[in-house]
């Protein structure tokens, strides 16, 4: 035990002793030195995050672009629903490039899979087509030549597809969009695009006069992930009858996040507001769910606050060095305590 007193005491000059209680204090210091010395390892090779915001013009045009990815469930059927992506006028944006995949699902979430045979020359109806052999052929048919769908429920090719218009059928829609980084929007609506002498017109007449828009937002996402997002997970649940525009105002921060490794990640966190809007003939919004985002002045960049090499190697031989300083106090003022010329000491302090 004794061989383990890093402070040995000096009785003369030809005398070294050492103590128990000196070996005890070199235990404990040698495991602080080592504690504190691993938690500075630790923060180097594993440094503590730092963020700070900055300009949105300092970025450089590094977030030019927006990447939309989004999940969405429908209690509408894939076929009279469609997405449209615009500015923030309003106007159409055709250039958007967008991937959109529709799923039909039961109100389980199971698949419907079609039972019928498709016809091998079906009729369009009189539409400029020479062939329809689906009901969603006719209603893209339709659209083409600017015609309304109001005789939807008379088609064979819908018939046979058992398309419910109810509720009870839904649709999974989901996919991507790219687009530039400008205030702008998208929609999940009901019905066709119609463009006519006034403009961009939405057909919804199988519908009536009521429509049913519950849905769920599985996810949506601006630019790169960054872990859970303020709408994955949303469901809404439309319990009054009627038609209503669903509308998400999103408030994105561009967001810059490098790694340790020197890995970086563009994207944009965003906050959201919710409104449910009664849909009225007087009113100018039209059915459906709508995403609409605009950008902060601000970006948020994070980086890992790392000390550069030797600043570490300093921190390191400071402990140690200030550890065993603080060792030699105790075990001085310890041994003083207890041998006759520290009491003498005392007595004369006294």
């Amino acid at each position: 035990m004794l061989r383990l007193d890093f402070f040995p005491k000096f009785i003369d000059n030809a005398m070294i002793k050492k103590t128990n209680f000196g070996a005890i204090i070199s235990i404990l210091m040698v495991v602080t030195a080592a504690t504190l010395c691993l938690s500075e390892t630790k923060n180097f090779l594993r440094p503590a995050t730092k963020e700070q915001l900055v300009s949105v013009s300092d970025l450089r045009g590094t977030l030019s672009e927006l990447v939309i990815s989004f999940n969405f469930t429908v209690s509408v059927p894939c076929v009279l629903l469609h997405l449209d992506v615009f500015d923030i006028m309003g106007v159409s944006n055709d250039q958007a490039k967008k991937s959109l995949t529709k799923v039909r699902i039961d109100q389980n979430g199971k698949p419907i899979v079609s039972k019928t045979t498709p016809p091998k020359c079906g009729s369009c109806y009189g539409a400029k087509r020479k062939c329809c052999n689906s009901c969603e052929e006719i209603v893209t048919a339709y659209q083409e030549d600017t015609w309304g769908i109001e005789n939807f429920a008379n088609w064979t090719q819908c018939i046979d597809e058992d398309i419910k218009l109810d509720g009870t059928e839904r649709c999974r829609a989901f996919g991507s969009l790219n687009v530039n980084a400008i205030e702008g929007g998208f929609h999940l609506a009901p019905g066709i695009n119609v463009i006519n002498q006034f403009g961009h017109q939405h057909d919804m007449s199988p519908f009536g006069n009521n429509l049913n828009l519950s849905h769920e937002i599985d996810h949506l996402t601006l630019g790169a992930s960054f872990g859970q997002s303020p709408l994955d997970n949303t469901r809404v649940i439309q319990n009054k009858v009627g038609k209503f525009h669903y509308r998400y105002n999103l408030k994105a921060v561009p967001t810059v996040v490098t790694t340790p490794n020197g890995k970086t990640t563009r994207g944009f966190q965003y906050t959201v507001n919710f409104a449910e809007i009664p849909v009225n003939y007087r009113g100018r919004f039209g059915p459906g769910i709508f995403i609409i985002y605009n950008f902060a002045p601000v970006a948020v960049v994070s980086s890992p606050d790392r000390s550069s090499f030797p600043i570490f190697i300093a921190r390191c031989v400071s402990i140690i060095g200030g550890t065993f300083m603080l060792g030699r106090l105790i075990d001085s003022f310890g041994y003083r305590l207890n041998t006759l010329e520290g009491k003498m000491r005392i007595g004369k302090a006294e």
